[in-house]
């Protein structure tokens, strides 16, 4: 069972965003990358120049790589919690379901006007 974290947007109120919670196996094995599929811009940026500036200056092994996505996976979702905020998107409730679209089904049921916002 994953939890999603719900989050509403005052400026476009025709859209809800799910981010889940816990780690993140495409944040981890993808490194910044994994924020982009996310749709975490800003996010995924400042991870791209912190890797580029470490290859640069530091030239680090492998391993210090690896560990530095594991951080990346393990926090995946308070970077994206923060760049929704800084977004102007604000957290609206917690849903547990098997998957997203679990989540979406059971968030309809407890919010029922929020149906428009999926264009079901």
């Amino acid at each position: 069972m994953k939890f999603y974290t719900v989050y509403t947007n005052a400026l476009c109120s025709n859209s809800l965003k799910l981010i889940p919670n816990g780690f993140s196996w495409l944040v981890f094995i993808l490194g910044p990358t994994g924020f982009f599929l996310y749709r975490s811009w800003i996010c995924g940026l400042i991870m791209v120049s912190l890797e580029l500036l470490a290859f640069s200056l530091l030239q680090p092994s492998f391993m210090v790589f690896l560990f530095f996505h594991f951080i990346l996976g393990c926090f995946a979702h308070s970077l994206q919690e923060w760049e929704a905020k800084l977004s102007g998107w604000n957290m609206r409730t917690l849903v547990a379901a098997e998957n997203k679209s679990a989540a979406i089904l059971r968030l309809l049921d407890h919010h029922p006007e929020w149906k428009p916002k999926f264009n079901l």
